[in-house]
């Protein structure tokens, strides 16, 4: 695991593990969160191409010719040539891990969540931000800086407040040290993880779900990859008056 942060009220943890081969569903990864009382949570999971990506292997089946018979001489049925199927492998690109930046938190509302670039990055690296809104609805949605794309978000309200927003960016050859969310005014936090070695169109797919108790206990939905060689990337976030304990 990469990465667990923890501010005034909120707590960010974010890691990364290889998915299984294209075409078979990811094993899911159950994080628990306790506080003094209830909690609330989200866990959240992407799936990220790998450079150079090659399919999932597949198997071509060449039909089988009907025979034409010819009068008085019958014509010998041709024998069909099957192609023998090729496995397909992983590919030899990985994507790794490089870096996580500085946690953005407040003790007060705030009107743009400012989040770290990690050090370290280089162009073409995948940068994802996780931005977390004391917001039961999803209805304070963020306006991401320019080229940042949204990926998903997951909200609860019970008794606490929760709603994660998953983005991400390809990096450019000069990245600022820090990109700012606005919203409307509001608690909230944010923090990016860098990884290296992804397509330029990183995302397969992604999956949510959120829990509420104490402990909370969650775990993002399974994921199949389309692709061998795929990282799924594992987010959660917690939210209590005093910041829980995040437990991957």
């Amino acid at each position: 695991w990469c990465a667990s942060r923890r501010g005034p009220d909120p707590t960010l943890a974010f890691g990364d593990l290889l998915a299984p081969s294209g075409g078979t569903a990811s094993p899911t990864y159950t994080a628990s969160s306790s506080s003094s009382s209830n909690s609330v949570m989200t866990a959240q999971a992407v799936l990220v191409i790998p450079a150079n990506t090659l399919p999932a292997p597949t198997t071509t089946t060449v039909p089988t010719p009907t025979a034409t018979p010819v009068m008085v001489i019958p014509t010998p049925t041709p024998t069909p040539i099957l192609p023998t199927p090729t496995a397909i492998g992983t590919p030899a690109s990985t994507i790794s891990f490089v870096n996580a930046g500085s946690l953005f938190d407040s003790s007060s509302a705030v009107a743009a969540v400012t989040v770290g670039v990690p050090s370290g990055v280089m162009s073409g690296d995948v940068l994802l931000t996780q931005i977390v809104i004391y917001d039961g609805t999803g209805s304070n949605v963020p306006s991401p800086p320019s080229g940042w794309n949204a990926i998903r978000h997951d909200t609860i309200s019970s008794g606490n407040l929760i709603t994660s927003w998953l983005y991400f960016r390809i990096a450019g050859a000069s990245e600022p040290p820090s990109y700012s969310w606005t919203i409307a005014k509001q608690y909230a936090a944010g923090l990016m993880g860098d990884w290296r070695g992804g397509s330029a169109s990183p995302i397969d797919q992604s999956s949510g779900s959120t829990a509420g108790g104490n402990p909370a206990v969650d775990a993002a939905p399974s994921l199949t990859p389309t692709h061998n060689g795929e990282l799924q990337v594992y987010f959660y976030g917690s939210q209590n008056f005093s910041a829980p304990t995040i437990t991957e």
